[in-house]
């Protein structure tokens, strides 16, 4: 009965730590202090645009004035009520493990004018007042959370306006009249309590506006109708006085398998600070699900033939005269013809991230059939074993490229329809195959580039990229374009 006890403990423990183990993210996103701040920058921006012209609610009310033994009630309206000027000084953003994000303006400093209108026993009148606002501040606090299906979820959890000091200006001749009923409703708090409108504005910003920015994340995103890769929120966001960030699934699934389950899983990510506003990591993992996704998509092989090279001098190569010296029983056979080759990959491709360096290694066939007047004829077909190696860089789109360092592998024979092909043929094949085809496809490839998520409007400035053992680190300035 222990024993089955036990049994049972263990496999729950197993489970559990398999469960947190595939919850690893293999694609991470930080903000900096740097960052929070212009994010602050940017939003204060956003928002003073929408604040000017803003309407507010009327204002309606009656006093009492004493005129020796009598009392007169003298009712007022402020209407048309609208911010004209709104004017910010600095604004500031920071992260706190317990409030999430707090965001600062300091030094506000508007105008609103509205009409006012008093109506009394023997006098009525209608002005143009002009209320002025100086040495404000907002305060605001919003949280980034994660939905149940990772998506994000911006929502504005406090907001408290400190419209400073308040001035109240009337425009006509008979403005000593408004002053002394402005002097006893103290129009001052009546218009501090309607100033409200503005944290009711800037919660519209975040939970409505800002969701909606949100909305350009790509959470699943279809890339060429052969992968999907998943970057859905594998836990909620992580906040400290440093900064904050993001932690996503970064999983390739082929369309034709999506709820395919991998043997492997994405390692921890290591937290790097740093002074620039935003940084990226990408495990390795994505690359291998990658490889898998388009290894169960048959997108890795593919015919090269002289119709569908690239340009003349691999056009050239694909005629038996390129291999007279390199593989002489081909060209014997089939003089002057041209020739495909049938290349299939037989296993995923793999990649293998070190320091400085991206490895990627391909397995797989290579088939060689002459193109004779009577069809395509097989030649010969060998087994080929090629490694990769890359550097990276980043693009101010968020596109990430690798460049090819160098190549090299291993070519065997698998079998021939012309005849013994010797060693030394095949390394020579091996080397000018990998010259003429499989550098310039990497090469074009690496140029494509993978994008980097993220919302509509941003773009990458001073960026650099490392390479580390398992990860890709990149680490950026940015600049966020308002899209309206």
């Amino acid at each position: 009965m222990k024993l089955a006890l036990s049994l049972l403990i263990g496999i729950k423990l197993a489970l559990i730590i398999s469960f947190i183990k595939c919850l690893n993210p293999a694609f991470q996103i930080a903000l900096s202090e740097k960052g929070l701040n212009y994010l602050a920058q940017v939003t204060s921006e956003y928002f003073n645009q929408n604040v000017t012209g803003l309407k507010l609610h009327d204002i309606d009310g009656s006093v009492d004035i004493k005129v020796g033994i009598f009392t007169y009630t003298v009712t007022y309206s402020l209407y048309q009520i609208s911010i004209k000027q709104f004017l910010t000084g600095s604004t500031s953003m920071n992260s706190s493990t317990n409030n999430g994000i707090a965001f600062f303006i300091n030094d506000i400093n508007a105008q609103i004018q509205c009409q006012f209108h008093v109506d009394g026993q023997f006098f009525v009148a209608t002005t143009t007042a002009t209320i002025t606002l100086t040495n404000g501040d907002l305060q605001a606090s919003a949280l980034l959370g994660s939905t149940s299906d990772g998506k994000f979820n911006l929502s504005c959890t406090s907001c408290f306006v400190n419209p400073g000091s308040i001035h109240v200006d009337f425009e006509n001749d008979s403005s000593w009249f408004f002053k002394i009923i402005n002097k006893i409703a103290n129009f001052a708090d009546l218009v501090r309590e309607k100033l409200q409108a503005i944290c009711n504005l800037l919660k519209q910003v975040i939970d409505v506006d800002g969701n909606n920015k949100l909305k350009s994340f790509p959470t699943k995103q279809e890339i060429d109708h052969d992968a999907i890769i998943d970057y859905s929120q594998t836990r909620s966001p992580y906040y400290d006085k440093h900064g904050m960030a993001t932690f996503h699934k970064g999983e390739f699934t082929p369309p034709s398998n999506p709820s395919i389950k991998y043997n492997f899983s994405a390692n921890p990510l290591p937290f790097i600070r740093t002074n620039k506003m935003i940084s990226f990591w990408l495990s390795e993992y994505i690359g291998n699900t990658a490889g898998i996704t388009y290894q169960t998509e048959g997108s890795l092989n593919y015919l090269l033939s002289p119709e569908t090279a690239e340009n003349a001098r691999l056009k050239e190569f694909l005629n038996t005269h390129s291999l007279q010296y390199i593989v002489p029983p081909f060209y014997q056979k089939y003089p002057d013809m041209n020739y495909t080759i049938m290349m299939t990959s037989i296993k995923p491709p793999h990649m293998t991230l070190l320091e400085g360096i991206c490895c990627i290694k391909f397995i797989g066939t290579m088939k060689f059939s002459a193109l004779t007047s009577n069809g395509s004829v097989s030649a010969f077909t060998v087994d080929a074993v090629i490694n990769g190696n890359t550097t990276a860089k980043i693009e101010s789109n968020l596109v990430l490229k690798l460049l090819l360092k160098n190549m090299n592998g291993n070519v065997t024979l698998k079998n021939s329809q012309i005849g013994p092909i010797s060693s030394k043929d095949l390394d020579s094949l091996k080397e000018y195959f990998i010259d003429m085809v499989l550098a310039g496809t990497l090469t074009a490839i690496g140029k494509i580039g993978f994008q980097i998520p993220s919302i509509d409007g941003l773009t990458l400035a001073n960026s650099s990229v490392k390479i580390y053992s398992g990860f890709i680190f990149i680490e950026s300035d940015a600049i966020y374009y308002l899209l309206k």
